[in-house]
């Protein structure tokens, strides 16, 4: 669930990355550690999630709403919109330097 709701936020214009919070903000799976994501089961087999991001120096209010739209779409689709609890976006930091500037490695 963790890797499902961090790859969702991933995929949307406005979030850099995820942190980790030197290593607070993790959760195990069979590939490792998901970074900057922590799920938790519920007492009704649904899951809290966290996630700890970066973002683009956007308005954080919409781009946090669009990333639990995108979790709770990705969710439904991959068949496992029942599990999926409250999600709780963090920005931990905001990113000034424009997008086009660290694609081209500059910052």
């Amino acid at each position: 669930m963790a890797r499902l709701a961090l790859d969702a936020a991933r995929s949307l214009d406005g979030v850099v990355d995820s942190t980790s919070g030197r290593g607070r903000w993790v959760t195990p799976d069979r590939n490792g550690v998901v970074p900057g994501a922590i799920a938790v089961v519920r007492a009704d087999g649904r899951f809290d999630v966290e996630l700890h991001l970066v973002a683009d120096l956007v308005p954080l209010h919409p781009l946090g709403e669009r990333i639990r739209d995108r979790v709770e779409r990705d969710a439904r689709v991959a068949g496992v919109a029942d599990l999926i609890g409250p999600v709780h976006v963090a920005f931990e930091d905001v990113d000034e330097a424009p997008a086009h500037a660290r694609a081209e490695g500059g910052s």
